[in-house]
């Protein structure tokens, strides 16, 4: 029989692993972490390398999130931030957890949109088609463009939570969902090219058109100064915020 020494002393390792893990997990969360905005009943960022508060946010209110509260974007809501050191254009990673109130295949919605210089130079879009897709949407300082999407047709629900996540260098996109990979096309590509300019702002969820603005919530918003590996993205997505 287990005596009451060795009980305690077995607990007190358990709990001491546990402590371990989740000190690790946050602690692999937040490499290369240079924006992070837990949407936790404010749209104000808790960590940024730039501004942390929104240049703009209008219309926008909070609501049950997938931890604890999450921003809710609809209809003539408007939620800005500036780039500068919160975003770069040559390498990274954009990662958020969205639960749209229609389905994926209603329209072009905006989960993300920065820009440097015009809506086609220099700017980058993370966004649904009218095709059940998800695409990211590239722009260079000649307004050439380039797309990477998942295949057409997959089923994403309404009033669902997803973790969306998009990492990109030049060469190489990818879009992940709920941790897996579902890009393709261009997804390695030596010739593709990220913009070359400081992002001047960046936009969650919302275009300055309201059939772009998304109709949804956002939650835990973080984006990477490095593209993060297919280990890192399923670590990501399996974190639960302390």
């Amino acid at each position: 029989m287990l005596s009451f020494k060795s009980f305690t002393y077995a607990l007190a390792c358990l709990v001491c692993l546990s402590m371990s893990a989740t000190s690790y997990g946050s602690e692999a969360v937040k490499d290369g972490l240079i924006f992070y905005a837990p949407m936790d009943g404010s749209a104000a960022a808790a960590e940024a390398k730039g501004d942390p508060d929104p240049v703009k946010a209008k219309d926008v209110s909070f609501v049950e999130g997938k931890f604890g509260k999450a921003i809710l974007i609809k209809e003539k809501a408007h939620l800005r931030y500036r780039g500068g050191e919160n975003f770069q254009f040559a390498q990274g990673t954009v990662a958020m957890w969205v639960k749209s109130n229609k389905p994926w295949n209603s329209g072009m919605k905006l989960f993300f949109k920065g820009w440097a210089d015009d809506w086609n130079r220099n700017s980058m879009y993370i966004q649904t088609t009218a095709y059940s897709q998800l695409r990211v949407w590239l722009w260079n300082g000649e307004k050439e463009q380039t797309t990477i999407r998942s295949p057409n047709g997959i089923r994403y629900k309404a009033n669902q939570w997803y973790h969306l996540a998009v990492t990109f260098t030049d060469g190489q996109v990818k879009v992940y969902v709920d941790g897996v990979e579902i890009s393709y096309g261009v997804a390695s590509d030596a010739t593709l090219e990220m913009p070359f300019a400081d992002l001047k702002y960046f936009m969650i969820g919302c275009d300055y058109t309201p059939d772009a603005v998304l109709d949804g919530a956002v939650d835990e918003l973080r984006i990477y100064n490095k593209p993060l590996d297919a280990d890192a993205i399923k670590k990501l997505q399996a974190y639960i915020p302390e």
